[in-house]
């Protein structure tokens, strides 16, 4: 094109900047919150397993160590997504 710089001739493209939903910002908050959502699910999944399964662990079964998984599972899934919610509306704001 005369008097300008046309598709493929050096002129710079800025990338547009990523939604606030996408998956790559939603998963790099995830990083950022595991660590504190593992801790947050030894204290809290700890506890419960010693309030609801701690007569039976002694008598530890497929069954019962399933149970166990997800009584910490549970704790980490819910303190990530806080997490990440959170960051999610920090970015809005």
């Amino acid at each position: 094109m005369p008097g300008g710089a046309g598709p493929g001739q050096g002129a710079a493209v800025e990338p547009a900047p990523e939604p606030a939903g996408s998956l790559r910002i939603l998963l790099g908050d995830a990083r950022r919150g595991a660590p504190r959502a593992l801790v947050i699910a030894a204290v809290v999944g700890t506890f419960l397993v010693l309030v609801n399964q701690g007569d039976r662990l002694g008598e530890m079964s497929p069954g019962l160590a399933i149970r166990v998984g997800v009584t910490y599972l549970t704790p980490f899934v819910v303190s990530l997504a806080g997490w990440v919610l959170a960051c999610r509306a920090t970015r809005r704001d």
